[in-house]
This record gives structure tokens, C-alpha cells and sequence, in this order.
């Protein structure tokens, strides 16, 4: 029983153990100066731990990805225009093909080249709260995605629990049936050996009739 139990759940923790990745990696928006309208941006990604061979990286979750002329680890935008603003995260991979988890999201804002200093205040206050409202909407799916895994894990973990009880029950029937199958086998050698003491008592008896005789 202990043996099946050890089987049982060493795999159950390498099948949840397949398919695991490495860690996620940095990612920093690299500017000269501040970042604006038409300057050059450059997007990179890195890990202290893994050595990395190229990247794709991804604005706002989009899909497909953005597209790089070259494997690399630097996503580079030459003149940056409003379009490319948004949210870049990136997933990197090693010389071995073995891909890391998404990067955490870094925010692209640019600035205008503005004379006004109260428009160019507005208008990155009002990107600002795009973003934060982009990101609030997005918090919200996560924690719906992540209260429907707790939900499914509670569910297999119950899965699991049954069956090794139900597996428990089964072992616990059988060595019922065996002390059952030994208390009948002990019950019939104590009656062969009642029956031999009489049948030796017997034996004796006539054998010392016989000497009388």
C-alpha cells in the first residue's frame, strides 16, 4: 500500500512538474534622454541567470509579435510614434530552444515636442490614466484567471484525494479477506487437532485392551 502511494503521487508531481520554464527576465526601455516623439527606443531584455539567444517581444499582449529583423535579445524602434506606445513585455530563449516566462510589463509613454508645458502636462497625465485603466482591466481578467485555476485545483486535488481513498478502501477490503481466510484456516487446524488427539486416544485405548487380551 505504502509502495502504490509513493508511485501514485511521485507521478502526479513530475507530470506537474513537465513543461516547466525558465525564469522571467528583465526588461528596461533604454533612451537618449527622455523618451519623445521620434527618438529612438530601444527595448531589451536580459537575465542574470540564463544565457539568452534571441527574444519576442510583445506590446500589450499583442499577437502576433512584433517582428525582429534578427534574433536578438533588443527590440529597436528608430522614431517612435504614438502608435508604439503601450505595454512591451517579452518571452526570451536559450541556445538549447528552452523559453522563460513572460518578463513583467514595462510602460512606454512618449512625449510631445510641445512649446505649451500645460498641454504637454495633460496630455501625459491622460496617457497615464489610460495606462493605469488598461492596467486596472487587466488585473481584473488575471484575478478572474487565477480565482478559475484555484477553483480547478481544489477540483483535481479532491480527484485525487478520492481515488488514493478509494484505492485505500480496496487494499483495507482485501486484508479483511485475509485475516477472514486465516481465521477460517486456524478454525479448521484446531479441529484437526481435536480430531487427532481423539483418534490417538482411541489408538491408545485399544491398544492397551489388546495387551490384556
Amino acid at each position: 500500500m505504502a509502495l502504490l502511494t509513493i508511485l501514485l503521487m511521485s507521478y502526479y508531481f513530475l507530470s506537474a512538474a513537465e513543461g516547466e520554464k525558465l525564469e522571467k527576465p528583465s526588461i528596461r526601455i533604454i533612451t537618449e534622454g527622455s523618451a519623445h516623439i521620434d527618438s529612438r527606443v530601444t527595448i531589451e531584455c536580459s537575465s542574470s541567470r540564463d544565457t539568452l539567444t534571441g527574444c519576442v517581444f510583445y506590446r500589450n499582449h499583442g499577437n502576433p509579435a512584433l517582428h525582429l529583423p534578427n534574433p536578438g535579445t533588443q527590440y529597436v524602434i528608430e522614431r517612435a510614434k504614438e502608435e508604439h506606445e503601450g505595454f512591451y513585455t517579452c518571452e526570451c530563449y536559450n541556445s538549447a530552444n528552452e523559453y522563460t516566462e513572460t518578463s513583467f510589463r514595462v510602460p512606454l509613454i512618449l512625449n510631445e515636442m510641445s512649446n505649451s508645458k500645460s498641454s504637454h502636462s495633460e496630455t501625459s497625465l491622460k496617457k497615464e490614466v489610460q495606462l493605469m485603466s488598461a492596467t486596472l482591466r487587466e488585473l481584473s481578467v488575471k484575478m478572474d484567471r487565477l480565482t478559475d485555476n484555484l477553483e480547478n485545483l481544489k477540483v483535481n486535488c479532491q480527484k485525487q484525494t478520492d481515488f488514493l481513498n478509494e484505492i485505500l478502501q480496496q487494499q483495507q477490503s482485501k486484508i479483511l479477506d485475509m485475516e477472514t481466510s486465516l481465521s477460517d484456516i486456524d478454525e479448521r487446524l484446531k479441529k484437526d487437532e481435536t480430531h487427532c488427539e481423539s483418534l490417538l486416544q482411541q489408538n491408545t485405548w485399544l491398544i492397551k485392551y489388546h495387551k490384556i487380551e
